[in-house]
């Protein structure tokens, strides 16, 4: 029997005959909800290459020459989620990463981890899933949504988000920025890991379905603003 999410958010599943997925929904098989995902960020990419039922790709792959130090001691702090069977866990988030670093000509950063475990999670909870669906998914989500945070030594693009956040809560909460202002707190101090990992770093696994599978269908990159914005207001 397939494993199920069953969580009800505003909207009903709705997938129409042009394939367009506008639901908020995760009731549905966790295989099920990664195809939805893959295809949606899809639609984005006129020219993706993907990995083709091949699995055994990422397996088998040798690597060499690499420094593993950060990522291996970033994989023993990793949340681990639906498994006790942590070994096989950590070596497949490992290969996968190192897969993905080296098909992408990126260097592995910190939080990288804590969004491949979210999609990788779908695996241990259906084991008839493909690691190659898992894969690909991750990398078109991580090329839409923060490819630029990753992407070289530039972080202009994080300063660019502080200040877009900063506004926000300017905006919005001028009580609670004027606070966070005069105590010196900016958005540097406590918003990089929501910023690198869309805030699954802190959550729950079923919160954080929630929240990739509202990104994905709105396929909005200014959502996470508003749901740390959320998190301020709490």
């Amino acid at each position: 029997m397939e494993s199920t999410i069953k969580i009800n958010c505003e909207k009903e599943n709705k997938i129409n005959n042009n394939n367009n997925i506008t639901d908020y929904s995760l009731n549905d098989s966790f295989n099920n909800i990664l195809e939805k995902w893959e295809f949606k960020l899809r639609k984005n990419k006129s020219l993706y290459i993907l990995l083709q039922n091949n699995s055994d790709f990422i397996e088998n792959k040798k690597f060499q020459n690499a420094p593993y130090h950060v990522l291996d001691n970033d994989i023993k702090r990793t949340k681990i989620y639906e498994t006790k069977d942590f070994p096989n866990f950590q070596e497949k988030l490992k290969k996968i990463l190192l897969f993905y670093c080296e098909y992408n000509s990126i260097q592995y950063k910190q939080g990288m981890n804590e969004i491949m475990t979210i999609f990788l999670s779908f695996k241990f909870k259906e084991s008839s899933i493909e690691l190659y669906k898992i894969y690909n998914c991750f990398n078109l989500f991580m090329d839409y949504f923060l490819i630029n945070f990753y992407k070289g030594k530039d972080i202009s693009s994080l300063n660019s988000c502080y200040s877009i956040f900063d506004l926000l809560l300017k905006y919005h909460e001028p009580e609670i920025y004027n606070k966070l202002t005069i105590s010196f707190i900016t958005p540097v101090i406590y918003a990089t890991n929501w910023l690198l990992t869309y805030l699954s770093n802190k959550n729950t696994i079923v919160i954080s379905y929630v929240i990739f599978n509202f990104l994905i269908n709105e396929m909005d990159k200014t959502m996470v603003f508003f749901f740390m914005y959320c998190i301020i207001k709490i």
